[in-house]
């Protein structure tokens, strides 16, 4: 198993916050701590419950709510990184292969860096696609 930790500024309708991310590569799904969705983004609440299993000794976790939150990684502001929300998780958000691979994040696990392809969201949304707002990592 790899992972690595960086501190990313997350957003979300309620407001923004540098979070500590732990990329790790053999999970699927992503999670964020309910206090850190709580305070960034509307929590979303699911009609059943789903079941998820982490590997590294994070045990099993029951999922019965969601969120939707924007994340700036590498300069670039990454729109919708969708994560269930868990009452007793240990990191802030564990960012899972799924939203990796979706938005072409690579992560050099042994040289500690962290990059978006330049074209992630061209690619994403087509090539009329803009962010108002979200011109630089500055904005917002």
């Amino acid at each position: 198993m790899a992972t690595l930790v960086q501190e990313h500024i997350l957003s979300g309708w309620r407001g923004r916050a540098p979070v500590q991310v732990t990329y790790d590569s053999e999970v699927i799904d992503s999670f964020v701590r309910r206090d850190i969705a709580e305070r960034l983004n509307k929590v979303i609440e699911y009609r059943h419950e789903i079941r998820c299993t982490a590997t590294g000794g994070r045990g099993e976790f029951v999922v019965r709510r969601g969120t939707y939150l924007n994340a700036e990684i590498d300069g670039t502001i990454l729109p919708v990184i969708s994560a269930f929300v868990v009452d007793d998780l240990a990191e802030e958000l564990i960012l899972g292969s799924f939203m990796m691979r979706q938005w072409k994040i690579a992560v050099d696990f042994d040289g500690g860096t962290v990059s978006v392809a330049p074209n992630a969201l061209k690619k994403r949304f087509g090539s009329r696609f803009r962010l108002r707002g979200f011109d630089s990592p500055a904005a917002a």
